[in-house]
């Protein structure tokens, strides 16, 4: 009886400690995850800049040569770059045509990828080129590409190849990008690129699986059938973007934006999203810096992504011991002069 009357005390003593220490203590935070891992409707939002604080190193991984600290404004608001209002006013015009891109995205099927390209008419070798070694390896892909012409001498030049490519261009009527090549990252290049960046976005919103890709590239094999193995493989179905690899431990690095294939997951929507909303404020007119300072943010840090074997998809300057296994070959690297550089040997 005393075993039992102490148990019952001590039991008593135990609640009475935990109410009075527990009373006044503030109820215990849930944590609220980032917006890409909530679940919302088919088309994802992206972060908004003030949130990303891209040049803020704590929440951005820092890479050699990185330019994009800013101890006056991390946020990138206050400083954004002097061609912000260039994309701003391209983008405007673009977006009033928007619908009738959505049109015509519905021509492909959303069980295979789609080969996405932007260009003017100073691209002309490069893409006659890619289109070359099509031909001479019997590649038929005709009816995965969505070819953007970012200038009216562009479309002329598509129309007369007889390639698919948007004819939603009225917006062409009311800003005007440069038909010349004047280099890599230099001129309108930046514009190009930015086009590029909103259909892609467009694109994966729909739930389209998009192979964004230079056109300083050949094909020697079809990508498309391991593209669409990819896709179905389950242990690729986390899987968000697939890349080429820089070969570069630098701010650039790890993709290289001339070759990416995106998956239409609710996190590379979010991303997508991301890419489109803070596009103007990208330093030095590079994409490619642009994109992995955007994928190194903490929001993106859920982001699965992998590399294509450097042996099938090859670029100048990487090592690959069996050539005869490429599926493409990409001539990275920057050209100011002329794109014969370029130019390779199908």
């Amino acid at each position: 009886m005393k075993q039992i009357l102490f148990t019952i005390i001590t039991l008593g003593v135990i609640s009475l400690y935990f109410t009075v220490t527990l009373k006044d203590r503030p109820a215990p935070q849930i944590f609220e995850p980032p917006v890409m891992f909530l679940k919302q409707s088919v088309h994802q939002k992206g972060i908004p800049i003030k949130k990303l604080r891209l040049c803020d190193t704590k929440l951005t991984i820092q890479y050699r040569g990185n330019n994009w600290v800013c101890e006056k404004d991390a946020t990138c608001v206050q400083c954004q770059g002097h061609s912000i209002k260039r994309h701003n006013s391209l983008l405007e015009q673009f977006e009033k045509y928007k619908e009738d891109r959505l049109k015509e995205y519905q021509r492909y099927n959303k069980d295979e990828p789609i080969v996405l390209m932007s260009l003017n008419a100073g691209y002309e070798k490069l893409f006659r080129n890619f289109l070359c070694s099509m031909e001479k390896n019997n590649i038929e892909i005709q009816h995965h590409l969505y070819i953007l012409p970012c200038e009216k001498e562009a479309v002329k030049m598509l129309k007369g190849l007889k390639v698919p490519h948007s004819k939603a261009n009225n917006w062409m009527d009311d800003f005007k990008i440069n038909s010349k090549f004047k280099g890599t990252n230099v001129g309108h290049h930046y514009l190009i690129n930015a086009l590029l960046f909103v259909v892609m976005n467009e694109l994966v919103q729909e739930g389209y699986s998009v192979l964004m890709m230079d056109s300083d590239i050949i094909f020697k094999k079809d990508p498309i059938p391991h593209l669409k193995a990819l896709m179905t493989m389950p242990e690729y179905k986390r899987v968000d973007l697939i890349g080429q690899h820089t070969g570069r431990s630098d701010d650039r690095s790890p993709f290289n934006t001339g070759f990416i294939f995106f998956r239409p997951t609710d996190r590379t929507k979010t991303l997508t999203q991301t890419l489109r909303d803070a596009i103007g404020i990208r330093p030095a007119r590079s994409d490619q810096l642009y994109f992995n300072t955007m994928i190194k943010n903490h929001y993106f840090h859920d982001l699965n992504y992998e590399f294509f074997d450097m042996e099938m998809y090859y670029k100048r300057g990487s090592h690959a011991a069996h050539l005869e296994k490429k599926v493409i070959y990409h001539a990275v690297g920057k050209c100011r002069i002329n794109f014969d550089l370029k130019l390779i040997t199908n």
